[in-house]
This record gives structure tokens, sequence and C-alpha cells, in this order.
């Protein structure tokens, strides 16, 4: 996929896509930083290690959050593993 995406963008194509990619990262570092900083300064030292414990209500904001973890961790394994699915002919 990588090979596609690179064919798209015009040359030098290494140069580009290193733009690309630091760029994403780059607000991707912010937004997180900015959300530590914010959240810190709002709870300080109250909030326990796992935040969903550190909820009381709503019920529901809970288990929904917990619901896109579940479905964060399958998409992140069958991501991390499709190399090892491709190599065994699966």
């Amino acid at each position: 996929m990588g090979d596609e995406i690179q064919s798209t963008v015009r040359e030098p194509a290494r140069a580009n896509m290193y733009k690309g990619v630091s760029a994403a990262y780059t607000i991707i570092v912010m937004s997180y930083w900015t959300l530590a900083f914010s959240g810190y300064w709002a709870f300080g030292t109250e909030v326990k290690p796992y935040i969903l414990s550190s909820l009381t209500a709503p019920r529901w904001a809970i288990v929904m959050a917990n619901l896109f973890a579940v479905i964060q961790i399958t998409g992140c394994f069958q991501v991390n593993t499709c190399s090892l699915f491709h190599k065994k002919g699966g």
C-alpha cells in the first residue's frame, strides 16, 4: 500500500512523503499534549491511572468508552499482525 501512495505523490516522493508524515505526527503530538496539559490543569493528581475508573456518571459513557477501546485494540491487532498472516499464507 505504501508503494501505491508514493506513486501518487509528485517527485521526489521520499521528500514529499517525509513532509506529510512529519506534519501528521506534529499535529497528533500537539493534540495529545494539549489534551494532557489541559486535563492535568483541570483535574490535577486526582485522576486515577485508568481514567475511566475515575468517572462515576453517566454509566452509558463509561460503557461506550470501554467498547471503543476494545474496538481500537482489535483494529490495532489486525493491522500489526497483517504481515504475519501474509507470511503464513492465511
